[in-house]
């Protein structure tokens, strides 16, 4: 309770270690943090990190996962006290220095605020399970933090309980979304950047739907060589990007774009539901020279000679609104 705690941590043999902070504390670890001793299968559970109401726990200090061979599912559960109903998180743990060697996955299992403040490439082969009844938000404090695209993300299913994925105006690069159970996502899952905007650049090797939605000020770069499909009738806010450079981008309804998204066609393809025509507000494309030119207001598809090599065969159409016309329109009414 408002402990600070400098020096280096090491679980013994047995890791089933709960590390709590009482309500209305904060509580910083300053040393270095191995929860798993190198090479020990000893026990089947994880440790698990409490945090209580309005309370902060802090590691300063560069965390080790180490090897083990047992059963458990998860390296790491991040917990609080607060009922699984309420509806928003009011303890915070917080990472700071580098995470390395985790072979499974960090799981939040409650109302929680998860801050990663990790330096550039500090984190390495991060999964990121958030479970289906734990409202929760993952929040970034550096650029880049997430290593070389090694994080997956899993968005909740199976229940209202949202996820708020925020870039808190970092540029951050995952290896893909994780796909979860069946199930639907919540709505108001999404992904956000408070304050600032932020970029997520995707490496989707594996085909997978996208259920929440991307909200303004958000730029998706989609850089993998699978289909990453919004699946959400929303998915893309007023203000926020898509940018296809690799791989396909699909949208399972029209709607999923809105008329005030910018597309940025550089590379990859892009799929909207045959025989329907989704709307953005700008659109770009890479020419031969390796320059992004505007498209000019209209309607544009797998037919079109301007940008129909991004289009997947069979394709529908987008309609760029706000894009400038060469000469003027006259309409009569």
């Amino acid at each position: 309770s408002n402990a600070v705690v400098s020096k280096a941590i090491e679980f013994g043999e047995y890791y089933k270690t709960d590390i709590y902070a009482e309500d209305n504390t904060t509580n910083i670890f300053n040393g270095a943090f191995k929860p798993f001793t190198t090479g020990r299968t000893t026990g089947t559970f994880p440790p698990k990190f409490y945090v209580g109401t309005n309370s902060v726990l802090r590691f300063c200090g560069d965390m080790d996962f180490g090897t083990r061979s047992n059963s458990s599912t998860a390296d790491l559960l991040l917990d609080s006290t607060a009922t699984k109903d309420a509806d928003m998180p009011t303890g915070t743990i917080v990472f700071d220095g580098k995470i390395t060697r985790l072979p499974r996955r960090l799981q939040l299992d409650s109302p929680i605020r998860i801050e990663f403040n990790s330096p550039e490439n500090a984190i390495t082969n991060l999964y990121l399970r958030h479970e289906d009844y734990a409202t929760a938000v993952v929040s970034f404090g550096a650029s880049y933090a997430l290593s070389n695209g090694q994080a997956l993300v899993t968005f909740p299913r199976y229940s209202s309980k949202p996820l708020d994925f925020d870039l808190n105006g970092t540029i951050q690069h995952i290896a893909g979304f994780a796909p979860g159970a069946s199930g639907s996502v919540p709505d108001s899952s999404r992904i956000i950047s408070s304050g600032a905007p932020g970029v997520l650049r995707v490496s989707q090797s594996s085909n997978v739907d996208f259920e929440g939605y991307v909200a303004t000020n958000v730029t998706i770069q989609m850089e993998g060589t699978a289909t990453l499909t919004f699946s959400h009738a929303t998915a893309f806010k007023a203000g926020s990007t898509l940018a296809v450079s690799n791989g396909t981008v699909a949208v399972s309804n029209a709607s999923a774009l809105n008329k005030d998204v910018t597309l940025k066609l550089l590379g990859g393809t892009i799929s909207i539901p045959a025989g329907q025509t989704a709307q953005v507000g700008e659109a770009f494309y890479l020419d031969g020279n390796g320059k992004q030119i505007l498209l000019r207001n209209g309607t544009y598809g797998p037919g079109d000679r301007t940008i129909g090599s991004f289009f997947a065969p069979g394709s529908g159409f987008i309609r760029v609104r706000k894009g400038t016309r060469n000469g003027f329109d006259i309409s009569f009414k």
